[in-house]
């Protein structure tokens, strides 16, 4: 198996996220994961890291967060080391390596924190966000239920506030948008192309054939399709998608960006 690509530098951000093996459960209850989430602040407080939204799931986990000491490969060994810690097992707990996806906050820290919110409605393990204790929600829905270790301020000044905040986690789960992960340049960066160009100038010198993604040219998008997907996401007709004004404009900016 090739192995991931690790692009790492002061400041990044990613969304990470890890499996367990098929057919196996971490945990047993939602109680059991939280206690995991309970460890954040010593992830925090260690490697200077900004948790700015968790979720662990029986059999999965979702990390956003900020490494402004670029040291995500060795916070993540430490946050494994507790997850195997409390699962006691033998032999490896992990299904391959945990995926991080470098993003760029400016676009993507509120709608990738709303997503990983939003994982326990969407599998049937809450009836509400805030009401799932292994995850970071509540420190957002209410401002007295802080979450130790939790960065809230990023997600909520981008978002425009913590009303704000609210509803874009109503309207997703009212009305999902379309996965963002197979947008991802390379299936390494959610960003533009200053974010591109810092990754291809930091992997510069290496053999990237070795890597995921790199060993193949990167297909281009059928515009036909892209524009059809958005269609469907949103509720509109191609055409409206294309040329609408106003409220479409969103869904257009959309389209385009997938068709890079």
């Amino acid at each position: 198996m090739a192995r991931p690509v690790r692009i790492e530098f002061p400041g990044a951000t990613y969304v990470v996220t890890a499996k367990a093996l098929p057919r196996r459960r971490w945990f047993r209850t939602a109680d059991e994961a939280a206690e995991l989430v309970g460890r954040l602040p010593e992830i925090a407080d260690a490697y200077g890291v900004r948790v700015h939204a968790a979720c662990v799931l029986p059999d999965h986990y979702h990390l956003l967060l900020e490494t402004p000491r670029a040291n995500l490969s060795r916070a993540l060994h430490r946050w494994n080391t507790f997850l195997a810690a409390r699962v006691k097992g033998e032999g490896p707990i992990l299904r391959g390596r945990f995926r991080a996806l470098l993003i760029d906050p400016e676009d993507w820290l509120v709608p990738l924190s709303v997503r990983v919110h939003l994982n326990p409605v969407r599998r049937g393990l809450a009836d509400h966000p805030a009401g799932y204790p292994a995850s970071s929600a509540r420190a957002y829905w209410e401002p007295r239920a802080g979450v130790p270790g939790v960065w809230t301020r990023s997600v909520l000044s981008r978002a425009g506030g913590r009303e704000a905040y609210r509803r874009a986690l109503e309207t997703e789960l009212a009305r999902p948008s379309p996965p963002p992960w197979k947008a991802a340049w390379r299936g390494l960066v959610l960003g533009g192309d200053g974010l591109r160009q810092r990754v291809l100038a930091l992997l510069a010198g290496r053999d990237l054939r070795e890597f995921p993604g790199f060993g193949r040219p990167e297909p281009a998008a059928d515009l036909d399709a892209v524009v059809a997907r958005v269609a469907e996401y949103t509720g509109l007709s191609p055409e409206q998608v294309v040329r609408g004004k106003f409220q479409r404009v969103l869904a257009r900016k959309l389209a385009l960006y997938l068709a890079r």
